[in-house]
């Protein structure tokens, strides 16, 4: 059985290559990583792709993955899963039979650099003409290797690390700043639902309190999402008062929102 996997990073800008890759290869299981669209967003030859048993596991520009079976050699369609835990569309299973694979997206942990993004993509303001800057996070644990780096080796490290993927010369590194932000992302213990659920309950029986974001809702989401947080709240009170207005129901009176503010990132 010939297993192949690729980290393709942007499924949608690989569509020839993919394509080119499949006919070359004929793997019987393929896994993908780090997709960056849901299916919704994939044209409908790569949804199903002729000749495999296809399953896509992804959120709009951010992580995912996918794992595919050949036909000729699955006959019948696998029992594709992905555990509960995973809230960021990294893992999915395919049970074959006689033998279980999965592909999986997760972090270089000889990288300290977790994300990276570029400002000036987002508009040419963000830099002076002929420049750049870039962003970068640094997940830590208080006290641990890289938490107790002073930051003029912290700084070496990233710059080494972003070097080595092609991101940049170290010598075109005019300067550098670091910003240590505690407690930036929550550690989950297991069984944490049971207590969320708890806190929840009492908290939905406030009728005039609605929670929104990450602290407020208990989930980890991204700026899009806070952002359709929001408006689909707006557009929920604009229905509530619209139905008053036509004299059906009647929206709750002096709401309160408590809406948990997008975590800080731990930045340098």
């Amino acid at each position: 059985m010939k297993i192949a996997t690729w980290n393709v990073n942007g499924v949608r800008a690989r569509q020839a290559q993919l394509q080119e890759f499949i006919d070359r290869e004929q793997p019987d299981v393929l896994c993908l990583q780090e997709i960056k669209a849901s299916v919704d967003q994939l044209p409908m030859w790569l949804c199903e792709i002729e000749g495999y048993w296809c399953y896509w596991h992804g959120a709009k520009g951010y992580s995912g993955v996918a794992l595919h079976a050949r036909k000729a050699t699955i006959p019948e369609r696998p029992h594709f899963h992905h555990p509960a835990f995973d809230y960021e569309s990294r893992i999915v299973v395919a049970r074959l039979p006689g033998l279980t694979v999965a592909s999986i997206y997760v972090p270089n942990p000889d990288c300290c650099v977790s994300r990276i993004y570029e400002p000036r993509n987002r508009s040419a303001a963000m830099a002076p003409e002929g420049e750049t800057s870039l962003v970068v996070e640094a997940p830590c644990f208080e006290n641990d290797a890289v938490a107790r780096l002073a930051p003029d080796a912290f700084r070496e490290r990233v710059v080494r690390e972003l070097a080595s993927l092609g991101l940049l010369d170290p010598r075109t590194v005019i300067e550098s700043r670091e910003h240590f932000v505690p407690n930036a992302y929550p550690v989950y213990a297991h069984g944490y639902q049971r207590d969320v659920a708890v806190v929840q309950r009492a908290v939905d029986r406030i009728s005039n309190l609605d929670t929104l974001g990450r602290a407020g809702r208990f989930v980890y989401s991204h700026l899009h999402d806070q952002l359709r947080y929001g408006r689909d709240y707006v557009d929920a009170l604009v229905r509530d008062f619209d139905a008053l207005g036509r004299g059906v129901g009647s929206p709750r009176r002096d709401r309160v929102v408590a809406a948990g503010a997008p975590l800080e990132a731990h930045s340098a």
